[in-house]
């Protein structure tokens, strides 16, 4: 309907809306989220996760491509067994073996790096079997 009406907005958007998107974008601090993103790459990584990355990634979203040993639906069950929710039940997910970690909103560091914490210990103990914990 937006398309076929001239080029022109065919109904008022609601500033009530509008507001509240105002005031959530003046709530998150960015510099402080990019730089626990960039934290968590560093951890993940050092830990022998793949993750796909370059400059048309959002720094927020962290995609993590499994090997083909590992099962992304599977590993991502787990992480969620131990209170790690990621994204990763989507069938596009799925079908690349991908599982992602979403760093959007307030992040408090510490929270999300023990997050990390445990969801490297995780994909080692998935990976390594043997390994005892």
């Amino acid at each position: 309907m937006y398309a076929t009406n001239g080029g022109s907005v065919p109904f008022t958007h609601s500033s009530n809306l509008l507001g509240a998107l105002n005031e959530a974008l003046q709530v998150v601090d960015y510099e402080k989220n990019l730089i626990i993103s960039q934290k968590v790459r560093r951890l993940l990584k050092q830990e022998g996760l793949h993750l796909l990355e370059g400059e048309s990634y959002a720094p927020w979203v962290i995609t993590v491509a499994l090997n083909k040993e590992l099962c992304s639906r599977q590993f991502g069950d787990v992480c969620k067994g131990a209170g790690i929710l990621l994204s990763y039940e989507s069938k596009y997910l799925i079908n690349r073996n991908w599982v992602q970690v979403a760093l959007m909103g307030s992040q408090n560091e510490w929270k999300v790096l023990n997050a990390m914490s445990v969801l490297t210990r995780e994909f080692q103990s998935m990976r390594d079997p043997k390994v005892i914990q």
